[in-house]
């Protein structure tokens, strides 16, 4: 890695035991390579890795002040801590040229994860030439209703923003206050095209999300593609289903709505089939309409 030219305007590694003195290394290299556009880093075990780990790297990447994507994948980050998270969020808000982002926290056992997102979504504020964000968590038990009100804050700020994919599958300890503020977050945006939330097997969601969703939707002139995924939802009344569709028809510009509705028990596959039906119908533009159920 040492011989990298300082102009490399991609860097990538792949790891398969990564351990703090080794984190340290990577932070210098990338420090060096002071005309990094692009990083592109997969961690496939971070069992050995903990937050000084992350703050020696966090000290290189602050340095990477043309950097443009950043693309790192935390898999079985189990001795990270909000502490660490906050040495790495504080360190990618120097980036500020950054346009496009793709984080994924994994862990091995869903009570071992540690970190929170406060000061994830405070630094992404603060990058306001982001136009697509790609954040995904997996089975995080520590993740909180009071982490999606930080990203909803910082999604709040990005004007710009035209793509997001958020995925927090299996976080059991959020609910319909963090879908709130997360769209109210982002209904500020009119730059948005497409739009994913998965939220499965998050089970503390109610109808109310729905809501939430069907009034953030009417202020989207420009969205294209909207993916939800809240499944299991066990209770969905008509009158939650009409609120969306609602929603939907002030976004003039949709044209593909994917809907996880899943498990589902008060509504049968009858119904729903009739709803996709609607949808195309009276959706002006729509081509493609997929409800899972």
């Amino acid at each position: 890695m040492g011989n990298l030219r300082r102009n490399v305007d991609t860097f990538r590694r792949n790891s398969c035991d990564f351990s703090d003195k080794m984190m340290e290394g990577l932070g210098k290299v990338i420090k060096r390579l002071r005309l990094l556009e692009q990083i592109w880093i997969d961690l496939p075990s971070l069992k050995k890795i903990s937050d000084e780990g992350l703050r020696r790297f966090s000290s290189g990447l602050k340095q990477c002040r043309l950097l443009r994507k950043l693309r790192i994948c935390f898999n079985g980050c189990e001795n990270i801590t909000p502490v660490g998270m906050d040495y790495f969020s504080k360190a990618m808000a120097k980036c500020c040229l950054l346009e496009s982002i793709y984080l994924f926290f994994s862990v091995r056992y869903a009570n071992r994860g540690k970190i929170r997102l406060g000061s994830l979504g405070e630094s992404i504020g603060k990058l306001v030439n982001l136009k697509q964000i790609e954040l995904f968590c997996y089975e995080f038990q520590s993740i909180k209703e009071q982490d999606l009100i930080c990203l909803g804050e910082g999604f709040s700020k990005l004007k710009s923003l035209e793509r997001l994919y958020l995925s927090f599958s299996k976080c059991v300890n959020i609910g319909d206050l963090g879908v709130q503020k997360i769209c109210e977050g982002l209904s500020e945006l009119g730059f948005l095209k497409y739009l994913d939330l998965n939220f499965s097997s998050c089970k503390m969601f109610t109808e109310e999300s729905l809501y939430v969703l069907g009034e953030m939707l009417k202020g989207m002139s420009r969205l294209e593609s909207l993916k939800v995924d809240f499944s299991p939802l066990p209770n969905i009344s008509k009158e939650g289903l009409k609120i969306l569709k609602e929603g939907l028809k002030q976004a003039k510009e949709i044209k593909k709505v994917t809907l996880d509705l899943s498990s589902c028990e008060t509504l049968d596959k009858e119904i729903l089939k009739e709803y996709e039906q609607e949808l195309l119908k009276e959706l002006v533009g729509i081509k493609h309409v997929q409800i899972y159920s």
